[in-house]
């Protein structure tokens, strides 16, 4: 309901008009074959196209810019998904690269996904250090705020930076490098 009544995210939820099932390498739409690279990590079902000319149309699997060095919490809804897809990409043979948020690119397609690599790497460094202690999730939101300098003044803002964080943290618990202490309080 929250986000059918948000306005900028009123219009996210849309009928599927091409379904592409997971064992499907490639594609037939409107006439025309596209290979199917499934690139999980950003999103659980993310997938990247190369067409009949060789242009790889990699979405939101890459970032670069402004967006990849101003982005203080790089998403992605599971970070070791993540991280495996930029390796995988280095490795695209491809004329030209369309990367969400940016535009075409037509060359240094693996000098991309390292710096990719060298940002998620970073802010998850930035994140472990920040947690050096027992800490609640509350607690963890508030030092990577007060530390990457992010401002968080609706309720919309505070679950983002949340869903934002969890797969840092999953990621964290997942490597061995920190545990999770569950504790139930329940009250009003």
């Amino acid at each position: 309901r929250q986000v059918a009544q948000d306005p900028e995210l009123s219009q996210l939820p849309c009928l599927v008009d091409h379904v592409i099932r997971p064992e499907e390498n490639d594609t037939l739409f409107r006439g025309v074959r596209f290979r199917v690279l499934h690139t999980p990590g950003h999103a659980m079902d993310h997938v990247s196209y190369l067409t009949p000319d060789n242009v790889c149309y990699v979405g939101d699997a890459l970032m670069c810019g402004r967006t990849l060095h101003t982005s203080r919490l790089p998403y992605a809804f599971d970070f070791r998904q993540s991280l495996d897809t930029i390796r995988s990409l280095r490795d695209i043979r491809c004329e030209a690269m369309a990367v969400a948020h940016c535009g075409i690119l037509y060359e240094g397609f693996a000098d991309l996904a390292d710096e990719n690599l060298a940002v998620m790497e970073d802010r998850l460094a930035q994140v472990r250090a920040l947690v050096d202690k027992p800490m609640s999730s509350d607690e963890i939101c508030s030092a990577v705020c007060q530390h990457m300098g992010v401002q968080v003044n609706t309720v919309r803002k505070a679950q983002n930076l949340e869903r934002f964080l969890r797969p840092y943290m999953e990621y964290l618990v997942d490597s061995g490098s920190h545990r999770l202490i569950a504790q139930l309080r329940i009250g009003f």
